[in-house]
């Protein structure tokens, strides 16, 4: 009997085991299909960084995937702003640099913007900071001494949406 209930217990702690680590898998892709209100999931990403982490938790989460359903494109282009950039999303996103100074990218790795140039498409930008009063106006973001923001471009030539949840 002793056998039976050891058996049992060993079963339940690795089925559990696996269940959690198979819900962790999927909670980013729903997450971003969470804060975009679009349908996404796991056969549509591409690549991922993620470097949160630390007692703050700040840092650059970042995914680029293709989206192949027509439905989640209409809804892109029906719901999104199109592009270009503000100034002050292309300062976070790209770079701004002229004669005397220059600003960001901020979403980078090494120095180096981890957006691609994206020409023709749409854009989603969330400001998540606690001092945001217009959680889709960019006015004053780079006024500010830290930044909280999710910003997404779905490039219409080529059907890739990149994503960044942005935290200092």
């Amino acid at each position: 009997m002793k056998k039976i209930i050891s058996f049992i217990a060993v079963f339940t702690m690795i089925f559990s085991l696996v269940a959690c680590n198979s819900t962790e898998n999927n909670k980013p892709i729903s997450e971003i299909s969470e804060m975009l209100d679009i349908k996404i999931s796991d056969e549509n990403m591409i690549n991922h960084i993620e470097t949160h982490g630390g007692f703050h938790g700040d840092g650059i989460t970042f995914y680029s995937m293709e989206i192949t359903d027509e439905g989640t494109i209409e809804e892109i282009k029906s719901e999104w702003q199109s592009l270009p950039l503000t100034e002050n999303l292309a300062a976070l996103v790209y770079g701004i640099k002229d004669e005397s100074s220059s600003i960001g990218p901020y979403i980078s790795e090494d120095g180096e913007a981890l957006f691609p140039n994206v020409e023709n498409g749409y854009y989603y930008f969330y400001d998540r900071h606690s001092e945001s009063t217009d959680h889709c106006d960019d006015t004053d973001i780079l006024n500010r001494h830290s930044f909280n923001f999710v910003i997404a471009v779905f490039d219409t030539d080529t059907n890739k949406l990149y994503y960044s949840k942005f935290d200092t």
